[in-house]
């Protein structure tokens, strides 16, 4: 999710914000690794497994003054 605004506080001054959230969930399985095995003449597997379940929230701001207001009159 995200939304944000832009505000012109003067003439020569803005504001601009945005704010995110994201949610993230995920069960990952993969084999990573496989192996002969001479004694059981089978191929033997290192499984590997995954959980995430993460949370984060965000802003980027940004306050811009336009400068060439003051010296251009």
């Amino acid at each position: 999710m995200r939304g944000g605004f832009e505000w012109n506080i003067a003439s020569n001054v803005k504001l601009n914000s945005v704010f995110f959230v994201y949610d993230g969930h995920r069960d990952w399985l993969n084999s990573e690794t496989y192996t002969y095995n001479p004694g059981t003449n089978l191929v033997d597997r290192d499984r590997f497994f995954i959980h995430h379940d993460q949370k984060f929230y965000g802003n980027n701001s940004r306050l811009t003054w336009d400068f060439r207001h003051i010296w251009n009159g």
